[in-house]
Order: C-alpha cells, then sequence, then structure tokens
C-alpha cells in the first residue's frame, strides 16, 4: 500500500526526482554537463531519462553562462597571478567542475586577455 501511495502522488518518479536534483544543483552548487550526468548516473537513473533531462536544462546559452560565473568567481581569488598561470587555473578549474573543453578554454582567454 505504501508504495501505490507514492506513486499515486507522484513521489516514485525517477525523472521528476532527477529534474528536481539537477535545479537544485544549478542554483546552490553549478557543474557543468559531464559532472552532472555523471552525479545522476550514480543516482541511478537511467541513460535515456538523463539525456532528455540534460538537454532541457543545458542549453549551449545556460552552460556558458555558468561557466562564466565560475570562472569569474575564480579569477577573484587568482587575480594576482600572471596572465598564463590565470588562464591555465581557470580552464582547469572549469574542466574539474564538468564544462566541455572548448568551452573552457573560450572563457578562460575571454576572461584573461593576454
Amino acid at each position: 500500500r505504501a508504495l501505490a501511495f507514492l506513486q499515486e502522488n507522484k513521489l516514485l518518479n525517477d525523472a521528476e526526482f532527477a529534474r528536481m536534483l539537477c535545479r537544485d544543483r544549478l542554483i546552490l552548487k553549478p557543474v557543468g554537463k559531464a559532472t552532472m550526468k555523471q552525479l545522476l548516473l550514480k543516482k541511478g537513473i537511467e541513460k535515456a531519462t538523463i539525456e532528455e533531462i540534460l538537454q532541457d536544462l543545458y542549453t549551449p546559452e545556460k552552460e556558458s553562462s555558468l561557466a562564466l560565473k565560475e570562472a569569474e568567481r575564480k579569477y577573484k581569488r587568482i587575480s594576482s597571478l600572471p596572465s598564463l598561470a590565470k588562464k591555465k587555473k581557470i580552464y582547469e578549474h572549469l574542466l574539474r567542475r564538468g564544462y566541455e573543453s572548448s568551452l573552457s578554454i573560450k572563457i578562460a582567454n575571454q576572461l584573461v586577455k593576454s
């Protein structure tokens, strides 16, 4: 009866759980698409569901905006370093957070103009 109640009230829905988890994570501690995918896989969400959700939540503009905000935060902490070191640290930081390499390079170059 407990399972029937939970399903009836849509409390046992993997897709809704995954969407909620992604939305919360994007607000509290944003990460790139790759990291979010790994997080959802660890939670046992099916790959097809993950792809659908990530397609909805991670538009190229949204991901670029998130990466830029994250890079700006990092830039403030490393502003005293030489330009090349700043670019490298920002690039590596974005990669660790799950952003694509091409986007990480673009954002690092955009923030640190040599």
